[in-house]
């Protein structure tokens, strides 16, 4: 029954709505949207983390990696950049351990733009996953946001993930983000492919997105690394070159991790544009 129900979510988008005032400004140049909220673990591995989000960041952005492992898990997050003035602050709960059906909550708080394109976003997301065996799992997540400044929104979207365990290390995820067009800019609908091979020590992402919402299709690139130093000390690196937000980063980050919690470092340096430079932090209990 819950596997259906899934199932049934997941095949309805005719339950969400959106409302987007239609003087949005042209944000067609580079700048930031609602999909560059991570976690400092993925900022420090150059966005590359669907196939193996462990935190807040699979509601958002891979909830079939929801179901990966069982836990009850608390997180406070954020992320600043002094250049562009991005930034956000959200909190993050997630349960997979009460039943088979795994379950996360996360709101953020960002302002993104500067001048005539400045905003502020209000976005809660419930993300949801199940294992359809124990090498395959199916998720979905619904999306509120509400918008003021440049773009006036109140919007819903919906997600849809899954996740394959190929082996013990080798993973694969495929995900489509906002897949019910609601006129936002900032929530604009693109698919992604993540592949990851992640042993005790050593992990290796690649993530590709691409946005069909142009003339052509755009394309953005995330590879990153993370190597663990005596079993609780994370160091991590990674690059991006995104084209569709002619974007193009380097980034690094450390972090500290027990069983009772942990906390993650990140810094991600803009190569020309905007020269942005974001710093960001996440607790985890």
């Amino acid at each position: 029954m819950r596997r259906g129900l899934l199932v049934q979510i997941l095949l309805l988008p005719a339950l969400a709505f959106g409302q987007t005032d239609q003087s949005v400004p042209d944000l067609t140049g580079p700048h930031q949207n609602l999909s560059d909220l991570m976690r400092a673990r993925n900022y420090a591995m150059g966005g590359a983390y669907r196939a193996i989000a462990l935190g807040g960041e699979a509601i958002t952005g891979s909830p079939a990696a929801l179901a990966l492992r069982r836990r009850y898990e608390f997180e406070l997050s954020g992320a600043y950049d002094t250049k562009t003035k991005f930034g956000y602050g959200s909190v993050a709960v997630i349960d997979s351990q009460t039943t088979d059906v795994a379950a996360g909550i996360s709101y953020h708080f960002t302002t993104l733009g500067s001048g005539d394109t400045q905003r502020s976003a209000n976005l809660l997301t419930l993300g949801f996953a199940a294992p359809v065996s124990e090498s395959f799992y199916l998720g979905g997540g619904v999306k509120y946001l509400i918008e003021s400044g440049a773009i006036s929104a109140n919007s819903v979207t919906v997600d849809a993930s899954l996740l394959v365990r190929l082996s013990d290390s080798l993973f694969v995820a495929v995900n489509g983000q906002n897949l019910l067009d609601v006129g936002n800019p900032d929530l604009r609908r693109y698919y992604a492919l993540g592949l990851a091979y992640a042993t005790g020590t050593l992990t290796a992402a690649f993530d590709t997105r691409a946005d069909f919402n142009g003339p052509s299709v755009r394309f953005a690139y995330h590879g990153g690394l993370e190597y663990v130093v005596g079993g609780a000390f994370p160091l991590r690196a990674g690059y991006s070159y995104d084209n569709i937000l002619s974007t193009q980063y380097i980034s690094g980050g450390a972090g500290f991790f027990s069983k009772s919690g942990g906390i993650d470092l990140a810094y991600r340096h803009e190569l020309g544009g905007a020269g942005g430079r974001l710093i960001a932090i996440a607790l985890h209990f």
